[in-house]
């Protein structure tokens, strides 16, 4: 319940900053944030190839600073990933796109909940076993 709790919290908080204007989705934000997601792609991609060759990144899955930093920074960029979610939305609303454009804006923003929900279980995860 933790998890679904903070998820929606983060979820409401992103929503108000983005509704208030506090945070402006822009393309120099748009390519920063998809900078740092494909960062966290490509570190998790190497993570499930090492796994395949029975290797482990243990800074990822062991209950240190750096594993719960690096779970922080991902929940981060993955709370900024909703900001470009609810711009796309705003932005196809406004040029009269398609109905079933709809779809893919709700599979955007379910696939970046269900992106956080599972970070933020790590990260209670990682903080339950110190």
């Amino acid at each position: 319940t933790q998890a679904v709790f903070a998820t929606l919290a983060i979820f409401a908080t992103m929503l108000f900053l983005y509704v208030t204007r506090i945070i402006k989705v822009t393309n120099k934000y748009v390519m920063v944030v998809t900078a740092a997601t494909m960062g966290i792609f490509v570190m998790y991609a190497l993570a499930f190839v090492m796994s395949l060759f029975g290797a482990e990144l243990t800074f990822l899955n062991t209950p240190s600073p750096l594993s719960i930093g690096i779970s922080v920074v991902i929940i981060i960029v993955a709370s900024l990933n909703l900001g470009i979610d609810f711009a796309f939305i705003e932005k196809a609303s406004a040029a009269g796109v398609p109905k079933y454009m709809e779809w893919y804006a709700a599979f955007g923003v379910v696939t970046t909940l269900v992106w956080i929900y599972l970070e933020v279980l790590r990260l209670l995860s990682l903080l339950n076993r110190n």
